[in-house]
């Protein structure tokens, strides 16, 4: 299994504490960066807070499924949202800069610091779905029982990398 940013712990007791909704904000920050216990509450009630808001005009809600399967029609989203036109050789190069394999070559401009200030690599593959790489199938069947459960009736969708 791979490693995961800055965690040296096994990847089952952290998603034991995920699925538990006990993780720290010292451990999702610092080891795993999936925060579910954080300033804000669970993952859950963090993202389901702001998607009850997500039809407000002031709220433009993303998903990171959308932004790697339609790159340029979200940048066209952002742009309209704040009010700011573009030309298409704009939004193009803005799509280029922010593609993963651009933002990889300049890794250290994407960084998030640790609080022993690491400077960990978070940028990993830059596909989706790639949490199936880590989720034993017991791991999968807790997290869609006890975490996508959660999402029913919302109309959020977890993304098509499910």
């Amino acid at each position: 299994m791979a490693p995961l940013t800055g965690y040296s712990g096994p990847f089952e007791y952290f998603a034991d504490l995920f699925l538990k909704e006990e993780v720290s904000l010292h451990l999702s920050i610092e080891s795993f960066q999936l925060s579910v216990e954080t300033y804000w509450g669970s993952w859950t009630e963090h993202v389901l807070g702001w998607w009850k808001h997500k039809d407000d005009a002031n709220v433009l809600f993303l998903t990171y499924e959308d932004l790697k399967e339609n790159l340029p029609s979200q940048i066209r989203l952002i742009a309209k949202f704040v009010g700011k036109s573009l030309t298409e050789e704009t939004m193009e190069r803005i799509a280029k800069q922010c593609t993963f394999n651009e933002m990889k070559k300049n890794a250290s401009a994407y960084w998030m610091m640790t609080r022993d200030g690491e400077l960990p690599n978070y940028l990993r593959r830059g596909q989706i779905g790639g949490w199936k790489d880590y989720f034993t199938p017991e791991l999968t069947a807790r997290f869609e029982s006890e975490v996508l459960s959660k999402l029913e009736g919302t109309g959020l969708q977890f993304g098509s990398g499910q």
